[in-house]
């Protein structure tokens, strides 16, 4: 496109050289790739200065003279860019009224000055120039979008099968789970880890942040864990080990909280470790319960504060108990008035409906959660898990 400007302004009106100056960086390398019938001088230091000079209060084309070099104050250096570049008459590019650069012309072949008439001509061409310099922009803006649409597809595929399989089944319990993220992908999860026939790891967790960044770190946590999960049977020791690790390889301003139980079939207990993470909701004999125990989220110190700090509670099972680990994006969801769901709301849904299935509590929950923001944006991933001994 650029190249077809310059050459028609050449053949129209019979000019020696064309310059054109833009203030963007993605154009020098576009232009760089191509053999230019121009010259094009972009978003250097000299251009952005002479461009604001030139045209902060007058976005009219300019005739260059050595009244112009005193009437705008430009320096030495200014003035020689524009002799060697050979600027006669300068015509300001402004889509939209915003001056994103300028067609700049040499002397006329015949040597005769640019009448009031070539000046009306190169003005028109200065405006269709702007809006189709403006309109690439757009297109190529638009071409990325759809790439990273694309991409953001497949991360979300497979984000969703790093996620239990349907398959799954524990003897003897009826477990539900879900989570959608505030973006495309996010930094929540949940899992169930198979130890043996008798053995599961259960947890949610909750990367800080939101979108790619958090996403990426998600994986590479649950990953960590599921290999963790191979070596110990504890959750205190298998959120320790993982701590040990992540703390040197993860940035500073991130950190995970975690909800980790271990579901003894034959013992009939799960063993609960929290870090840092929101306390699990239990219903025992029809009543709902909190679960609050000490821990420190993963990646915020080296170990010795994280073992300290962090313990474990066992809890019996009974036919009809059930468990529910939930991320603080439930919790925090906000309504227009920017009010929280809170934990007594959550509680509250979980008494109304204390005698229903997993899949059936989860499916309140949301519609619950729908109903709280009255149409206002998700603001944090939500996950949640639940499990009730059948």
């Amino acid at each position: 496109m650029l190249d077809k400007i310059s050459l028609e302004i050449k053949n129209s009106i019979g000019i020696q050289t064309v310059t054109i100056w833009l203030l963007n960086n993605d154009f020098k390398k576009l232009i760089d790739k191509f053999i230019y019938f121009g010259k094009s001088e972009i978003n250097t230091e000299i251009v952005e200065s002479l461009v604001n000079k030139l045209y902060r209060t007058n976005k009219k084309p300019l005739q260059i003279s050595a009244s112009v070099y005193h009437d705008f104050n430009l320096t030495t250096e200014e003035q020689n860019f524009l002799k060697n570049s050979r600027v006669n008459l300068s015509v300001p590019l402004v889509p939209d009224n915003v001056v994103i650069g300028a067609l700049n012309f040499s002397h006329k072949s015949s040597g005769k000055s640019y009448s009031d008439e070539d000046i009306d001509l190169l003005k028109t061409f200065a405006f269709h120039a702007a809006f189709a310099i403006e309109n690439s922009k757009l297109e190529i803006k638009e071409i990325i979008n759809k790439k990273l649409e694309e991409e953001l597809k497949i991360a979300k595929r497979i984000q969703e099968g790093l996620l239990p399989q349907d398959n799954i089944t524990i003897p003897g319990y009826k477990v539900t789970g879900f989570t959608l993220p505030a973006k495309t992908i996010g930094g929540d999860f949940y899992d169930i880890i198979k130890i043996n026939e008798n053995k599961f790891i259960l947890l949610v967790a909750d990367v800080s942040g939101k979108g790619i960044p958090s996403a990426i770190y998600m994986s590479k946590i649950q990953a960590m864990i599921q290999f963790a999960a191979t070596e110990f049977e504890n959750p205190m020791r298998i959120l320790s080990e993982v701590n040990k690790q992540i703390f040197h390889n993860i940035e500073r301003k991130y950190f995970v909280t975690i909800l980790a139980g271990l579901l003894d079939i034959e013992k009939r207990n799960i063993t609960f470790c929290r870090a840092g993470h929101n306390p699990v909701l239990f219903v025992k004999n029809s009543e709902v319960h909190i679960l609050k125990s000490t821990g420190i989220a993963l990646g915020l110190e080296n170990g010795e504060m994280f073992d300290k700090f962090t313990e474990e509670k066992i809890l019996a099972i009974e036919n009809e108990d059930l468990y529910l680990f939930y991320t603080d994006g439930i919790t925090e969801a906000m309504n227009t008035q920017r009010e929280e769901f809170g934990e007594e709301r959550l509680i509250k849904c979980l008494k109304q409906n204390i005698n229903s299935e997993p899949n059936e509590i989860k499916n309140k929950i949301l519609e619950e959660l729908n109903n709280f923001r009255e149409g206002n944006i998700q603001n944090d991933d939500l996950t949640l898990l639940i499990i009730k001994k059948i």
